[in-house]
């Protein structure tokens, strides 16, 4: 009987448990398509539009793409995305990752 009254709570943490995971996966995404980005000023391309391209249908939505000039002629590009939510009641998250490239 103890078990079953457990049993809300430990759903609760399994799902807790996959938003983090989520969270960590979107992360990830957005410091690969930052370091895209960056490659892509590096050459002339836009980094925009190869930053996107790295982010999933999941993630494209609601990103934001920015290049900033960085010294010595480096390029620095920052994305955020918003994470999916796997927890309805939690408030909408958002994570940035940033990356510098310099020829």
């Amino acid at each position: 009987m103890e078990v079953v009254a457990l049993l809300p709570v430990l759903v609760l943490a399994a799902l807790a448990g996959v938003q983090v995971a989520v969270g960590a996966h979107a992360w990830g995404t957005a410091h690969e398509a930052a370091r895209a980005g960056a490659r892509a000023a590096l050459v002339g391309a836009p980094a925009s539009r190869a930053a996107r391209a790295v982010l999933g249908d999941d993630l494209v939505r609601g990103s934001i793409v920015a290049e900033t000039p960085a010294t010595g002629g480096a390029h620095r590009v920052r994305v955020a995305v918003r994470v999916p939510m796997v927890l309805p009641w939690v408030p909408a998250l958002s994570v940035s990752a940033e990356a510098v490239l310099a020829p």
